[in-house]
């Protein structure tokens, strides 16, 4: 098989917002991830089995206490500005990804001290054991900016200055990308097309048209026109995500200050006609914790109408508004339509609100709507990415005051991860969220990736960090004759 290095690689995407080349500081949807690695390189990766592997780290090592990691970095290598990749800059990168009001911050509030040991070592303290953290740096926290484009945010926001295959080399109104080859790319072992293109297609059937015409080379589908795909003779590759669809919910506002009625629409929910609304593209999800994850149990969300419906009386919460807030992409807009008459069902008046994905996070934190249907976009195959995140994190604009679960959360991350102990902490996290949720699982839907017959690593890119933060579009290859 032959490649062609003079190729351009044309990629269909659906977020339609400017991207944000400042990954720490990019509050938006999170397909701009898609993006970052065109143009930047994470510390760590993470592979088909959720292992960790080497980046721009070559090694990386815990003390026995569990407390201090030490990253070994790949040296020779520079930013597309000439500035030299080293522990210095690695250094600069997660104190400034540190910082109150950047995305990273809740992720590496974990670390209590961040030195540079010579050019090619760093140092990082932790303020507790904490084995889970070393997927952070195969996320958007891990991403290396080079530090002499730190002083002006806004320019680096559109001028992206990294250490990855490409740069960009233009952006548009039309929100069009395009990206050319990095000549001094450290990763010699495979070779890149000249150029990259990656251009606005919001609708999914226009997207599946352009693949089947050969407008473009790759795109993502949702479960809605994935098997649409499957019968056009491209190439399709599906992931099962553990990055599953939730339900989130604000405490903070009636009826949902009751842990009855939350209780009530972690039962109430049909998964099982989700699932089917979806052309069985979206496995339901019975537990907090998706399968294969530490803290998943035989214990299951029980679907029980009758008893949902009594707890809503109970707390006299018949009639009462539910106002629910959904982003106009699939299948999140189908999933919120299905649950919204489920909803009503139980006896709710479901006021239901679609907006833009990329509007959705941040509108749902400023705390005005009582649910949201989201994609939990876990950063690690790890209970912690959840509960980091949809419990004491950004994402919960609640009162996040739930003393009981802290204790036993703070009691489970600290265990080796793979451990039986690891699992049987996060079982008893299992156990206080079945019973008293703070976000409800729907399902867990397929990530379908979809290229022409000439499209070399469709099936690499999809498991390349897709489960966790997103698709990573930047290794793919065009053979010769497309």
């Amino acid at each position: 098989m032959q490649i062609d290095t003079n190729a351009t690689l044309r990629i269909a995407h659906s977020n339609n917002a400017a991207a944000n080349f400042d990954p720490p500081n990019d509050a938006g949807f999170n397909g701009d991830f898609q993006f970052h690695t065109m143009v930047y390189d994470r510390l760590l990766q993470v592979d088909v089995k959720n292992a960790v592997q080497p980046m721009l780290a070559t090694e990386y090592k815990f003390d026995a206490a569990g407390t201090t990691l030490t990253l070994t970095l790949r040296t020779g290598v520079k930013f597309t500005d000439g500035t030299p990749f080293n522990a210095a800059a690695v250094v600069a990168n997660l104190q400034r990804a540190q910082k109150t009001g950047t995305v990273t911050a809740t992720a590496l509030s974990k670390l209590s001290s961040i030195e540079a040991s010579g050019d090619s070592t760093v140092i990082l303290k932790l303020t507790k054991a904490e084995p889970a953290f070393i997927y952070t740096l195969t996320s958007t926290a891990g991403f290396m900016i080079s530090p002499a484009a730190f002083a002006d945010s806004a320019k680096l926001a559109k001028t992206p200055v990294g250490t990855g295959p490409y740069t960009l080399t233009s952006a548009d109104t039309a929100l069009t990308y395009d990206f050319t080859r990095n000549p001094g790319y450290w990763d010699t072992s495979q070779q890149f097309p000249a150029k990259a293109r990656n251009q606005l297609i919001l609708s999914e059937q226009a997207r599946l048209s352009a693949l089947q015409t050969n407008a473009v080379d790759q795109t993502s589908l949702s479960a809605v026109t994935a098997d649409q795909a499957k019968n056009s003779g491209l190439q399709v590759s599906t992931v099962q995500s553990i990055s599953p669809l939730a339900l989130l919910l604000n405490d903070k506002l009636a009826p949902l200050d009751n842990p009855d009625v939350r209780r009530a629409i972690s039962i109430g929910i049909d998964r099982n006609a989700v699932n089917a609304g979806l052309n069985g593209h979206c496995q339901p999800l019975q537990q907090p914790f998706p399968e294969g994850i530490s803290g998943h149990t035989k214990d299951s969300i029980n679907y029980n109408v009758t008893e949902a419906k009594r707890l809503i009386s109970t707390a006299g919460a018949n009639g009462a508004t539910i106002k629910l807030l959904s982003i106009n992409l699939e299948p999140h807009a189908t999933i919120t339509d299905i649950l919204q008459a489920q909803l009503t069902a139980l006896g709710f008046n479901v006021v239901q609100t679609k907006i833009e994905a990329n509007l959705g996070r941040r509108t749902f934190s400023e705390g005005g709507y009582h649910a949201f249907l989201i994609g939990t976009t876990a950063t690690a195959p790890d209970p912690t990415a959840y509960l980091d995140g949809f419990a004491f994190g950004a994402a919960n604009p609640g009162t996040k005051n739930y003393p009981e679960l802290l204790a036993l959360v703070n009691t489970a991350r600290v265990q080796p991860l793979g451990s039986a102990a690891r699992d049987t902490e996060f079982g008893k996290v299992t156990t206080y969220l079945l019973d008293k949720p703070v976000w409800v699982p729907v399902c867990a839907p397929e990530h379908t990736y979809v290229g022409s017959k000439n499209l070399v690593g469709l099936t690499s890119m999809s498991y390349t960090n897709v489960q966790t933060s997103g698709a990573d579009p930047s290794h793919l290859q065009i053979k010769v004759g497309s």
